[in-house]
């Protein structure tokens, strides 16, 4: 009966621990990652990135001046953002983010410059609270995705869609 059920405790282990490692980044996506870096830096608008997220990051601003690639997906009442620091240390800070346009929530990925997911937050009502990566994975996955799938169909082509005010909250 121990036996078994360190079996099982392994199995569950295995199951939590496996979207981590996809997580990681894989060596043939990191080249691709590049290319979406620069995709966005090509096909991105001004924006500012605040809210909280600057201060909760590290940064010692308010706000980050950013190179933005935004698609609203109206069916699904959801603003999918990919932003790259304006800054001359652009690689520093690279955001995918994905809003709800119905209440203003939204789950916000830090990632590297390999596109490694760093660290992860959720944003409700002005407020910023920094949340274990292992609960958003998938999520994360699936927004990384949706930018590398978009940046192959559009290519350089694709205008983005600004926010109202030019910022990201």
């Amino acid at each position: 009966m121990h036996r078994r059920l360190s079996f099982i405790s392994l199995g569950y282990a295995f199951l939590i621990i496996q979207p981590l490692f996809a997580s990681l980044g894989h060596p043939k996506k990191t080249e691709e990652f590049r290319d979406l870096v620069a995709w966005a830096q090509h096909n991105g608008v001004p924006q500012n990135l605040r809210g909280g997220i600057p201060e909760s990051i590290g940064a010692k601003t308010t706000k980050i001046n950013v190179t933005a690639c935004s698609f609203n997906e109206l069916e699904a009442n959801a603003k999918h953002v990919f932003c790259v620091s304006a800054g001359a240390n652009h690689r520093k800070f690279l955001f995918f983010i994905l809003m709800d346009v119905g209440d203003g929530t939204a789950i916000v990925w830090r990632v590297n410059s390999r596109g490694k997911l760093i660290s992860t937050m959720c944003t409700a009502a002005g407020a910023v609270q920094a949340v274990p990566n292992e609960n958003f994975v998938a999520g994360f996955l699936a927004e990384k995705e949706y930018f590398l799938r978009t940046m192959r169909v559009h290519h350089q082509d694709y205008l983005t869609t600004p926010a109202h005010d030019a910022s990201i909250r």
